[in-house]
């Protein structure tokens, strides 16, 4: 519309009238002929027209409706603006009078009303689409020669993060993790705790991909930035680097007997953080031809196998089997050796992960470990 504070209407602006118009996502460019009173469709693959279609005298500009159904065109010499029906039949479908000169013509975002600029009657028309009437008309400045729809953008929301799968993982990095929320996409950075950036990150409006830094034991923020800001700290991002340090003891106790000598071996799972413990495994092997018996331990050939669950930091747990000393032949050194094979978190101290006892027989009542 043109520069006028008198009309009032929000979001309308001068601008000058376009001569020709594409509707949205079609193939045909829409060109006004003033001297023709034509409109032009023209191809726009092939640049050629494909038709040519009548209007009123003086067509001035062209406005498509975002819907791409119909094209506007004011008809400053007649007073009118001609509807051309763009989907099917490239005719004019409706011609709706309005002020005096119309020289520019704009469709709100809705595809609903036309805005006319009438130079010759310092008016503006408003015509709706679904009757192809006219609704209102208001007095303006003078000489109106140009109209625009402004729109409104609303503002693009900060990134939430409400969700980190799985929250937990190595110090080294590497845990491909999925970050949920709202308004994810187009993340620059994902951290994991301050300077810590994230690698591999895809992005979707409701939840990210991620493989995680390298990292301190600990707890830290996943966040997620945007062009509309970094996501908030809260409980639901946290990502816990976790490692449990597992040591292994064993002891060995003899148990003398006439007819019946065995030695009772007491394992001892410790964990000793700083995370808890999640699970672990530890596997005693025994020399040929010991055996042994156990009541919280799977036994195969040559073979303890034990399992412990959670532990928290600093606390331990017991496990416990039996050789038969029958079996063993006098006087030679048998050493049991029990080993974590298994744990997580990642333990990273070895050191302490295995144990042995060395028991030798030298009768079945006199039994000697150390």
């Amino acid at each position: 519309m043109a520069a006028s504070a008198a009309l009032g209407l929000t979001g309308l602006t001068a601008v000058a009238a376009p001569a020709h118009a594409v509707p949205a996502g079609a193939t045909t460019a829409y060109v006004a002929n003033a001297s023709d009173n034509t409109v032009s469709a023209v191809d726009t693959a092939t640049n050629t027209v494909t038709a040519t279609i009548p209007v009123g005298f003086g067509p001035q500009g062209v406005a498509a409706a975002p819907d791409g159904a119909h094209v506007y065109l004011p008809n400053v010499s007649s007073n009118t603006v001609s509807v051309i029906d763009t989907t099917a039949t490239d005719s004019v479908v409706a011609t709706t009078p309005v002020g005096s000169s119309p020289t520019a013509v704009a469709v709100t975002p809705n595809s609903a009303h036309v805005y006319v600029a009438n130079l010759g009657s310092n008016t503006a028309s408003v015509i709706d689409t679904a009757t192809a009437a006219v609704a209102t008309t208001t007095a303006v400045g003078r000489n109106p020669i140009g109209v625009a729809i402004g729109t409104t953008v609303a503002p693009v929301p900060p990134p939430v993060v409400t969700g980190v799968s799985p929250n937990t993982g190595p110090p080294a990095g590497g845990t491909t993790v999925t970050i949920t929320g709202t308004a994810l996409s187009d993340a620059t950075a994902v951290t994991f705790g301050a300077g810590h950036n994230a690698a591999a990150v895809t992005c979707s409006p409701t939840s990210c991909t991620a493989v995680a830094p390298a990292g301190t034991v600990g707890t830290v923020d996943v966040r997620v930035t945007t062009a509309a800001g970094t996501s908030a700290v809260s409980a639901a991002d946290h990502f816990t680097y976790a490692a449990a340090d597992v040591s292994v003891a064993l002891v060995a106790g003899p148990a003398p007997g006439l007819l019946g000598g065995k030695i009772n071996y007491t394992l001892t799972v410790t964990n000793h953080g700083p995370s808890a413990l999640t699970s672990a495994a530890v596997t005693a092997a025994l020399p040929t031809p010991m055996t042994a018996t156990s009541s919280d331990c799977g036994v195969s050939a040559g073979h303890i196998n034990c399992t412990v669950g959670t532990l928290a930091s600093g606390a331990a747990t017991t496990r416990h089997f039996t050789v038969p000393v029958g079996l063993l032949s006098l006087n030679l050194p048998y050493s049991v050796t029990a080993t974590r094979t298994a744990s997580a978190p990642v333990d990273l101290n070895s050191a302490n992960n295995s144990a042995t006892r060395t028991c030798t027989v030298i009768t079945s009542l006199i039994i000697s470990c150390s």
